[in-house]
């Protein structure tokens, strides 16, 4: 995400971003920093890379927020169609994820600040029942994604690095 201007988009770079709850987590971020750091809900360019999505067979259908999707074009059009609704023209990226999860942020002058997260937002889980229609379509699934409310919480412990 350029701070103040056009040039460089800011990455996110997560294998694992499979279930919507870490996307919302992950764009929540995103605008966060960029409010913080830019003007406030400008629409940005941000590049998400993750990796393809494995079929488990045996897997149960998913039905919650932090339930991985099974369909990989329709998290695909998802994920866009979120990101459109937080203020980012996404570019995204299924098949070149290293394992780091990474959030890269360019400012005007051309450094970039980079974070490290090691657990990601997948650590992430709520104690209650945060429901998802993964049935629904991208338009549909983005809306409610958005509408998820409840208090959440990583499993481990984990850490934050930044570098400049």
């Amino acid at each position: 995400m350029e701070v103040g201007a056009t040039g460089a988009p800011g990455l996110y770079s997560d294998r694992y971003l499979k279930a919507p709850l870490p996307v919302l987590l992950m764009l929540q971020t995103m605008a966060a920093l960029r409010d913080l750091l830019a003007t406030k809900g400008a629409t940005l360019p941000l590049d998400i890379v993750t990796e393809p999505l494995r079929n488990d067979p045996n897997a149960p259908a998913p039905s919650m927020a932090w339930h991985n999707w099974k369909d990989e074009d329709l998290r695909a059009d998802t994920i866009i169609e979120l990101a459109k609704r937080f203020h980012f023209d996404c570019d995204y990226d299924d098949e070149n994820a290293p394992h780091s999860r990474t959030m890269s942020l360019t400012y005007e002058d051309g450094t970039t600040a980079i974070l490290l997260f090691d657990q990601g937002f997948g650590a992430w889980r709520s104690r209650i029942p945060l429901r998802h229609e993964f049935r629904a379509g991208p338009q549909a699934q983005s809306r409610a994604i958005l509408e998820v409310s409840g208090m959440v919480a990583a499993e481990e412990g984990s850490y934050l690095a930044v570098t400049r």
